[in-house]
């Protein structure tokens, strides 16, 4: 790469190597010697916009997905191990995202959670109950009595 300096004896261009840069050289046409600086008339590119220090708010997600969570977890109560799952997954996101402009869809999707959790816990006690007392009654001898209330 080359820049241009002007000779200040006789106003000639000069273009020289970077390398010559502030040393002294010699015009080609008048014989002067003097020192070669580069013209300052240079156009340099723009700088590239300064990032502002300030970290970006962190993406709204949460309050969609509790939502969502929150509506599988109405639909599929019935499942204990997936309604219990859902719930409490719906239950967490819900609380991250209550600090969100989505606010309002947190709030909704807590409350669907809890009503499904709900749902999902006492059909899961009921299906052990229920369990519980079948394998009872299959144990019994005369199929009425479970085996701990027989008589004597």
């Amino acid at each position: 790469m080359t820049f241009t300096t002007t000779c200040p004896a006789c106003q000639t261009a000069v273009r020289l190597p970077w390398e010559y840069a502030g040393a002294e050289a010699e015009c080609g046409r008048c014989g002067a010697v003097f020192d070669a600086h580069p013209h300052t008339n240079l156009t340099l590119p723009p700088a590239p916009p300064r990032r502002s220090r300030r970290r970006a708010a962190p993406p709204d997600g949460a309050p969609v997905v509790a939502l969502v969570l929150g509506l599988f977890n109405l639909v599929l109560w019935a499942c204990p191990f997936v309604g219990v799952i859902t719930g409490i997954l719906g239950l967490v996101f819900g609380h991250s995202g209550l600090q969100s402009p989505r606010r309002a869809w947190a709030v909704v999707g807590i409350v669907f959670s809890v009503v499904g959790l709900t749902f999902s816990l006492g059909w899961g006690a009921l299906i052990a109950i229920l369990m519980v007392r079948e394998a009872q009654l299959q144990h019994a001898p005369n199929g009425n009595n479970p085996p701990f209330f027989q008589p004597k």
